[in-house]
């Protein structure tokens, strides 16, 4: 959601591909985490993107989301950084 408002399908599409098919998820499960975030305030419903299939529930990260998003991508490069300094993630391994 980073990139702006997107449907259900939409994000499960984008797990895959972000995952580069090593990443599944299933409807019943991405719709329990859209309900988790929506109750921890972290993304929010919003209205369809102009030109898009107005049918369909969009929503967007929160300032809160955004925030958390943040943190959340540092904790995890430094994690990264950290097993690299450990020899037990390849140097050559994208970031």
């Amino acid at each position: 959601l980073e990139d702006g408002p997107q449907h259900g399908y939409g994000l499960l599409s984008l797990v895959e591909e972000l995952g580069q098919g090593q990443v599944r998820i299933g409807p019943a499960s991405l719709y329990d985490a859209i309900q988790t975030l929506r109750r921890r305030g972290l993304i929010r419903p919003c209205d369809a993107p102009d030109g898009a299939d107005r049918r369909r529930r969009y929503f967007r990260l929160s300032t809160e989301g955004h925030d958390v998003l943040r943190s959340e991508a540092t904790r995890l490069a430094r994690l990264v950084d950290d097993l690299r300094s450990a020899g037990l993630v390849d140097a050559a391994t994208p970031r």
